[in-house]
């Protein structure tokens, strides 16, 4: 692009971070984020949640928490639910129980961050935990949404 005079603008970036995150290319996609100012593009949140998950894809989540608290966006529930997410895949339920209650906190009626972090807390066989979120859940009056399929 450089080559040609094409100058990036911010869906450039999103594309961008969004291929270092699938590629597992975290620092490229940091120096990626970090040269947007050089480019006179500004940040927005989807470019902050492309860092989260670019962090959380490849397991560093206290990087992506830190990320996010540091962030002008710690109160987007996406952006913790992307951890949320990450946190499932990588078995730790600690981050994932400050993820998820602050997605709670922000979204208290959606159920994925319910469900997820019971997910969690079954995988990690921690039983009475699993068990105080599907009551709190009820409490609530949250419900899980059905999964529907096409074939």
């Amino acid at each position: 692009m450089k080559e040609h005079g094409i100058k990036p603008n911010q869906i450039t970036f999103v594309g961008v971070l969004s291929a270092c995150s699938y590629g597992g290319l975290v620092e490229e996609g940091l120096k990626y984020f970090e040269s947007m100012k050089d480019y006179g593009v500004e940040t927005s949140i989807e470019h902050y949640c492309c860092v989260v998950d670019l962090f959380g894809r490849a397991g560093r989540l206290a990087e992506a928490e830190n990320f996010i608290l540091t962030s002008g966006f710690k109160n987007n529930p996406i952006m913790w639910r992307a951890l949320l997410s990450a946190c499932k895949v990588y078995k730790d339920a600690v981050t994932g129980n400050r993820a998820a209650m602050k997605v709670i906190e922000l979204e208290p009626q959606e159920s994925a961050s319910y469900v997820l972090l019971h997910s969690i807390y079954a995988d990690a066989a921690v039983e009475p935990l699993a068990a105080s979120v599907r009551e709190l859940m009820l409490q609530r009056g949250v419900k899980k949404e059905p999964g529907l399929s096409w074939i």
